[in-house]
């Protein structure tokens, strides 16, 4: 009995994480020749897919690097130094060739190979090709919707003559998910094999 709680507490620990899909993914982009084009920071926040091509060829994702900006304040007679981060964005097309980016309207920055292993990379102030270097950015994906029930307001009392009258009894949002077979047959596989280790347990105990 008293491996009954530990083991109840673990089950419902492990369908708490399966049941909570993949919350981000990566994309890995190339640069060629050493030139690094994409606008540096401190730290990146991850791609927001904003639009996919037709076929799924390529994907425009949202990009934004948190850079520092020191500004002076002049107090009085004292000057003092801020730092504050700011957010730069620009708009990526990224596909299996390469990828594009707009930092403005009339700026392209692009990256694409030009065999297995060389490409090349060009704005407008310069051209640079050579071997590949990976960059992976990791992709922010939507959370699914979650589970909302609503329950009845008013309940018939025993010997009441008048119906209840009730609001809907349940509505419930399921995220649309097709690998609910996949996950469904890993949960029963590993409920399976805690449940025989429970068994081996007691029976070693006994």
């Amino acid at each position: 009995m008293l491996l009954l709680l530990p083991l109840t507490i673990l089950i419902l620990h492990l369908g708490s994480a399966w049941s909570n899909p993949i919350s981000s993914v990566n994309v890995t982009i190339w640069q060629f020749g050493g030139a690094h084009r994409l606008v540096g920071g401190i730290s990146t926040e991850p791609l927001q897919a904003i639009g996919t091509a037709s076929g799924g060829l390529a994907t425009t994702y949202l990009y934004q690097a948190l850079t520092p900006q020191v500004q002076t304040v002049t107090t009085g007679t004292k000057n003092q130094t801020l730092t504050e981060t700011v957010t730069l964005t620009r708009t990526m097309v990224i596909s299996a060739s390469g990828w594009i980016e707009t930092p403005a309207p009339s700026v392209v920055i692009q990256c694409s190979f030009v065999s297995g292993t060389d490409g090349v990379c060009f704005d407008q102030t310069s051209t640079a090709s050579g071997a590949a270097a990976s960059d992976v950015l990791q992709v922010s994906m939507p959370s699914p919707p979650a589970v909302t029930t609503s329950f009845p307001a008013t309940l018939s009392t025993p010997g009441s003559s008048a119906p209840a009258s009730t609001s809907p009894t349940s509505t419930s949002t399921l995220p649309n998910s097709s690998g609910s077979s996949g996950s469904v047959t890993v949960t029963v596989r590993a409920v399976g094999a805690i449940l025989l280790l429970h068994v081996l347990a007691m029976i070693w105990i006994l």
